[in-house]
């Protein structure tokens, strides 16, 4: 390699599409930065991995370009001609180069060394702008070369570039629509990077997302195959570019290559299942923007060990506004505003990390400032760290930055409050929630490893989450689970439950050992008989079970426990489930618990409450809207019960069967009580739509063999936690449950 200066290159540089029509001062000031690289064939301009400190033009020759295959060995991927440019992306972002270059035959360049960005002022905008169009043009054709052939079949590189020619290439900022639901069909298109969202109106007219496209995908043929309207709103949950093709272009291709048929049909299966399931496929990278709510916040610690504990999901990359000052090597860049014409460099910069890992974390300032707002911009979820024993109101950069407008489609708003140690359950968390409108929230105890790395799974989209049936005292059954859980050392993040199972999974969520959990279990059904009422509503007044959970319970409310947990009720007011995510423990509780028949209705907001298992039995659906990630559905409620019955035929006395138990000669009569035929009552309707709720979503599926006892039989609850606690460790072991999860 020869290299040699050349002053009197400002002629040739016109002639080059980046340079053409920059000021004279300008092209003197790139002609001054520049040298002459001369390649024999065959040799390198630079290998992948090299630290890029310049740019290239090719004034002569050929280069080709050279990128790892999946057998690790490099292949050629790309050419570079006469009056192109190479070695563009690093120019802007620094780092390593990503590709290998050779010469492919003997030629000549022109080198520009990246002090022209100090030189040439005037014109930089308009240079960064036309280097930053190469670059997009070069990264969409590289991505529709991977995608194309995907949809249409094995393609040749001159069929790619003739479909190409039929694109038109379309960026829509994150929040803003693609097309609305009811809109007539003109065109399909072709999603390059990040996803969109699928959202339907349903009966109140309220916008509900049910599916999401990502990059590779196509979008908006079915309406085109049906000559039909978008039957969907699509909408961009973070900042997304497509290509679009027009309805004449579209039939052509299915014509020409009937492959595309076949996967565009696949894409529409893969696509109710995913809808169906209601889960989320992983992205490539997701990019989580932590911003403290007020100045007493640590920051700086709760994200470097939130950074340790995200590291065990996935690749991950912090950033703050130093350190982006570092990665560019350019002190202040991370302080520019939007209109800066040095934010192509960011945008570059930041669009070739999503690339490389699983995870962006960027730690905004503490206040607001340019690089706190671009953290905003990019991220899809944002953390609000806030320290609990400060007032919770709203900190600058929310009320300033987050919520002074209404709030993106697509952004998950999650609120952390930290607590130095968890001597004392929290309180207070009502106040916060009612000033933001987000989506979780979650309590975090410094001393305490395992509620970071709880976090983690949150935002990584693996969290685990316990939804728990209702059974009576068959759902002891699930503290054994728990113990099962533990021992495996597979977490629990978010709980919940239904009747009994919403009781014991709130002994879960208190952060009760499983010690405690088990001394809680003290019913017994005998004591009901003394809270016998006259039966206008029900058999039971509900005072002694009141009593019981304001003991253990007291004034805790459900917002306030360490972890993520809900109930669900049934409203008899309004035939529908109800779930309580907020309030007072003990309330909600005595609602999911009540009984229809055996305990009186709970009335809130004026409106009857009744046991969940009504209408949910198994709570997983439930479960899943809130949970992105696995969940377990635990159920104690047998397909087949009270079978062994004794046959009568024109009536039934109370007084005989009274008569069979007290007289120790008399023939035995075997009927299940009041109370379990209207508890079996209650739960025919959710069993029955069990297998839907299974299939649509959940992810493990476990049934506890409880049958064996009877739904009063509260007696022998360290029994039936002992049965479940077996069941469970053995079906662990028998199907390796944890690497399901």
């Amino acid at each position: 390699m020869q290299t040699g200066n050349n002053n009197n290159l400002i002629e040739y540089l016109k002639t080059v599409d980046v340079f053409n029509n920059l000021e004279v001062s300008t092209l003197q000031a790139l002609a001054d930065n520049t040298s002459s690289v001369m390649l024999n064939r065959d040799e390198t301009l630079f290998k992948k991995g090299d630290a890029a400190d310049a740019m290239f033009v090719v004034k002569s020759g050929m280069l080709a370009v050279f990128m790892p295959g999946n057998d690790g060995k490099e292949v050629e991927v790309g050419e570079i001609g006469t009056g192109s440019i190479a070695g563009e992306i690093q120019f802007l972002t620094g780092g390593k180069r990503t590709a290998t270059i050779c010469a492919k035959e003997d030629a000549e360049l022109i080198k520009l060394y990246k002090t022209i960005f100090d030189t040439i002022q005037s014109d930089l905008s308009v240079f960064l702008q036309r280097i930053n169009e190469i670059i997009q043009y070069r990264l969409r054709h590289s991505q529709l070369s991977v995608i194309l052939p995907k949809l249409f079949g094995s393609l040749s590189s001159g069929e790619i570039k003739a479909i190409e020619k039929n694109a038109e290439r379309v960026t829509i900022t994150r929040g803003k629509t693609l097309f609305h639901q009811g809109e007539q069909t003109d065109a399909f298109y072709i999603l390059l990077n990040d996803h969109l969202g699928v959202s339907i109106k349903d009966g109140a007219k309220k916008a509900v997302m049910v599916n999401q496209i990502y990059s590779g995908e196509s979008v908006g043929e079915i309406s085109l195959i049906t000559d039909g309207i978008h039957s969907a709103t699509v909408y961009a949950m973070r900042n997304s570019e497509l290509v679009k093709f027009s309805k004449t272009a579209f039939h052509r291709f299915l014509k020409m290559y009937p492959e595309l048929s076949t996967q565009i049909m696949q894409m529409i299966v893969r696509r109710l299942h995913r809808a169906q399931r209601a889960t989320k496929r992983k992205k490539s990278c997701a990019i989580i923007a932590v911003a403290p709510v007020n100045p007493e916040a640590p920051m700086g610690e709760f994200t470097k060990r939130l950074i340790t504990a995200l590291s065990a999901q996935g690749s991950m990359l912090h950033v703050n506004s130093k350190s982006l000052d570092t990665f560019l090597e350019t002190p202040g860049i991370s302080q520019i505003s939007e209109q800066d014409h040095n934010m192509i460099r960011v945008a570059t910069w930041f669009n070739l990390q999503e690339e490389k890992y699983r995870f962006i974390i960027c730690e905004t300032d503490n206040s607001v400032s340019n690089w706190t707002k671009h953290c905003l911009s990019l991220a899809e979820h944002v953390v609000l760290i806030g320290s609990a024993s400060s007032d919770s109101g709203l900190g600058e950069i929310e009320s300033k930055l987050i919520y002074h407008e209404q709030k993106e489609q697509g952004v998950r708003y999650t609120l952390i409050l930290l607590h130095p140690n968890g001597h004392n359950l929290p309180a207070g968390t009502k106040k916060w929630l009612e000033k933001r409108p987000i989506s979780m929230h979650h309590h975090i105890r410094m001393d305490n490893n395992a509620d970071f790395h709880r976090v983690a799974r949150f935002i990584s989209e693996r969290e685990i989450g316990l939804a728990l049936s209702g059974g009576g005292a068959r759902g002891f059954a699930h503290i054994g689970a728990f113990r099962a859980f533990e021992e495996s050392e597979t977490p629990v993040d978010i709980i919940g439950g239904v009747s009994m199972g919403s009781l014991v999974g709130a002994f879960y969520a208190m952060g009760w050992s499983y010690e405690t959990m088990v001394g809680m279990c003290n019913f017994s059904a005998s004591d009901m008989i003394f809270d016998l009422t006259l039966p206008f509503s029900s058999i039971l007044s509900g005072k002694k079970f009141v009593k019981a959970l304001e003991d253990h319970f007291g004034d805790t409310q459900i917002e306030d426990l360490w972890l993520p947990y809900f109930c669900v009720s049934t409203n008899l007011t309004r035939a529908e489930t109800k779930t309580h995510r907020t309030g007072p423990l003990w309330e909600a509780l005595q609602a999911s618990n009540a009984a229809p028949g055996i305990f009186p209705p709970v009335v809130l907001d004026k409106e009857l409450h009744v046991d969940g298992c009504l209408l949910s039995n198994l709570p997983a659906t439930e479960m899943r809207e809130l949970c992105n990630g696995a969940v377990v559905g635990i159920d104690v409620t047998p397909p087949v019960d009270l079978a062994e019955n004794t046959p009568y035929k024109k009536g039934l006395s109370g007084w005989r069967i009274l008569w069979s138990k007290l007289n120790p000669f008399a023939k035995t009569i075997t009927i299940p009580s009041i109370a379990s035929i209207l508890r079996r009552s209650g739960e025919i309707a959710s069993i029955a739509n069990r297998r839907q709720v299974i299939e649509n979503s959940v992810d493990l599926y476990l049934r506890l063999p409880a049958e064996k006892y009877n739904v009063q039989d509260y007696k022998l609850a360290k029994q039936i936690i002992d049965d479940g606690y077996i069941y469970t460790k053995q079906e662990m072991a028998k199907n390796q449950l944890t690497g399901k999860l």
